[in-house]
Formats: C-alpha cells, sequence, structure tokens
C-alpha cells in the first residue's frame, strides 16, 4: 500500500483470506464496516490479512536526493503530476 502524494508506503506479505456475502460467517464482519460505510457503499467481501513480513517503500527522490526531498515537496510534484487541487 502507497500513499500516492506522500510516496511511501508499506509492502506487505502473508496470507489473505477473502470472505464474500454468501459466505455464512459474512454479516458477522461486514456489521461494523457497513456501520461506517452507511448505505452509500455496499460492502460485498471482507478480506482478512495476516501479516508475516513488512517492508517499507519509499521513492527514489529520497535516498538520492535527501537534502530536498520533503512530504511536502513530493505532495506538492504528485498533485501537479496528477492534476489535483486542494479543497482549502
Amino acid at each position: 500500500m502507497i500513499d500516492i502524494f506522500v510516496q511511501r508506503g508499506w509492502k506487505l506479505q502473508g496470507h489473505a483470506q477473502y470472505v464474500g456475502a454468501s459466505d455464512k460467517v459474512f454479516q458477522k464482519y461486514a456489521q461494523p464496516l457497513n456501520a461506517l460505510a452507511g448505505e452509500k457503499f455496499t460492502i460485498q467481501g471482507v478480506m482478512f490479512v495476516r501479516v508475516e513480513k513488512a517492508q517499507r517503500i519509499v521513492a527514489p527522490s529520497y535516498r538520492f536526493y535527501p537534502n530536498s526531498t520533503t512530504e511536502a515537496s513530493q505532495i506538492a510534484s504528485a498533485m501537479k503530476a496528477y492534476g489535483v487541487r486542494s479543497l482549502n
């Protein structure tokens, strides 16, 4: 998982299990998510991940240009590249 604006994240390795809407235990796990999502989003499945190994992912610019690369500069660059504007 990567924050595309800050350009940092994590590579997670392990085992995953998918519980779909037709599974007997689906409602047990989907209920708290439905409470968060409300009626705007339909939960169709729940994924459980047992993380066995985690490794940080960092954009190369943090290593190649450590004195000039900041989270703020990465965000500004990504926003320009993706054509995103701040709501503020």
